[in-house]
């Protein structure tokens, strides 16, 4: 049976995800997802969190069962899991959509009215701001 803490801790995880990108999404609006700016958004989400005794709590528990057996393994599947899906993209879809868009949030952010231009490039996605903390483009292109 899994214990309630477990339970808590995943859907804590997705609504933070959620959050995150959520945040990054409408930081996009004034401004491009680069180092600084994704930074200082995800620095805010997480004083802001860490201002609850609760949540310093919770992950003072967290961190001591990361300190376990078990927790070194899942650090060590999660790194693998890592090193496989940070390959290059060789999907079509993906590549000709996904990259592309995360590459503009990066650079530029969002830019009103640019889905007039193409309607894939109107469909903004939280896990597009997500994927832009991960991308190098605004070194490599700007």
């Amino acid at each position: 049976m899994v214990e309630p803490r477990a339970d808590r801790l995943v859907v804590a995880a997705w609504l933070g995800a959620l959050l995150c990108g959520s945040a990054l999404l409408m930081t996009s609006l004034t401004m491009p997802l680069g180092v600084g700016s994704v930074a200082g958004v995800l620095g805010a989400i997480t004083l802001g969190a860490l201002v609850r005794a609760d949540v310093r709590a919770d992950w003072k528990s967290v961190a001591g069962a990361a300190r376990t057996r078990a927790g070194w393994g899942w650090a060590a599947g999660l790194g693998a899991l890592a090193a496989v899906f940070s390959r290059r993209v060789e999907y079509f879809d993906s590549g000709a959509y996904h990259v592309g868009v995360i590459e503009w949030l990066t650079s530029y952010g969002t830019v009103p009215g640019v889905s007039l231009v193409h309607s894939r490039l109107g469909f903004g996605s939280t896990w597009f701001g997500l994927a832009a903390v991960f991308n190098d483009a605004a070194s490599t292109h700007g």
